[in-house]
């Protein structure tokens, strides 16, 4: 009982802060930004076995593992806990320009590129380490029209404008150090008509997600961009206390 009083107390402080607090999306000190990729380069070298080169008989095992990974993964995983994921299995993906932000090693579409006919780019600051490792660029070449390395921050000059029909950000803009910086590369990045399927953790849990934005900071930002929710949904996650919200969200125009 005690825990449960625990929890109605932060959770109402928290919509007061909500309703009343600041509007303006907030940003960290850029070195908050390397927790989550310290995490996951812990998990790749914590099991070498998933990644490891050595530990395949050929490149075409290493290929087929990390695929039935990334599909376990994804459907398992994503598509039950992040239902919106689903919607965007549902358009009409053949010849579209996807770009998936912090795709990681299991990168969600990997075992649908063939299978959907889209053109798969990925960015991830990950991956230059991950083909030091185990190869990951020729690993998945055919699959994937290019790679990024770089921050999401510093793909401004790296894309050229209105070149995506989607963008997927998916669980990264609390553990980054300029979120809107990346909201703002992804809006110039996206064809007036696309769509950005985003998903958040309103959370200010101190860790891998540092940074705490709630959703009448996006929703402002949204409203600025001409970015028009065709969806959206507000849930809570395993506790009750992390709050998360899922939007797919059309561009309508320039920002005005």
């Amino acid at each position: 009982m005690k825990n449960f009083t625990k929890i109605l107390i932060k959770k109402s402080f928290r919509e007061l802060a909500d309703l009343f607090g600041p509007t303006a999306i907030p940003s960290v000190a850029q070195k908050n930004w390397s927790k989550a990729s310290e995490v996951q380069w812990k998990y790749f070298q914590e099991n070498p076995q998933y990644f490891d080169n050595r530990a395949f008989d050929s490149t075409a095992a290493q290929k087929q593992f990390i695929l039935g990974r990334a599909l376990e993964y994804s459907e398992q995983y994503e598509k039950v806990n992040y239902p919106f994921l689903n919607l965007f299995f549902k358009e009409d993906l053949r010849h579209k320009k996807v770009l998936h932000i912090a795709s990681g090693i299991f990168a969600d579409l990997l075992p649908y590129v063939e299978d959907k006919g889209l053109e798969y780019y990925l960015e991830d600051p990950l991956l230059k380490l991950l083909d030091q490792k185990m190869g990951y660029y020729s690993l998945f070449s055919k699959l994937c029209k290019d790679f990024c390395s770089l921050t999401a921050e510093n793909i401004g000059e790296y894309y050229q404008d209105q070149f995506f029909d989607y963008v997927i950000c998916h669980n990264v803009l609390n553990h980054t150090y300029g979120p809107e910086q990346i909201l703002d590369n992804i809006y110039s990045k996206l064809k007036i008509g696309g769509k950005i399927y985003l998903h958040h953790i309103d959370q200010d849990v101190e860790g891998t997600h540092p940074l705490r934005i709630n959703k009448r900071q996006l929703l402002k930002y949204f409203q600025k961009k001409d970015l028009i929710p065709e969806y959206q949904s507000d849930y809570f996650y395993k506790n009750k206390v992390k709050k998360r919200h899922s939007f797919v969200l059309k561009k309508m125009g320039d920002s005005i």
